[in-house]
């Protein structure tokens, strides 16, 4: 199952939140995989956090998405 966000890396949009609940989720379900698109200042942030909670080949950083319908 894949479960996603789209948003600007910036520290008001939650990401990182987002990122922490999938950390939590992925503990009781391996099979979930998380799609975050976007970009911003704070992305090496979150990248640092992924791999701080052990969940990197959970997590997918898809980059900047102009479709989001596609998405």
């Amino acid at each position: 199952m894949y479960i996603g966000i789209a948003a600007r890396f910036d520290l008001v949009k939650g990401v990182d939140v987002f990122i922490r609940g999938c950390a939590k989720a992925y503990e009781t379900n391996k099979n979930l995989r998380f799609l975050i698109a976007g970009d911003g200042a704070e992305k090496e942030n979150l990248k640092n956090l992924v791999s701080e909670l052990g969940v990197e080949n959970a997590v997918t950083f898809l980059g900047y998405e102009t479709d989001m319908y596609g998405f």
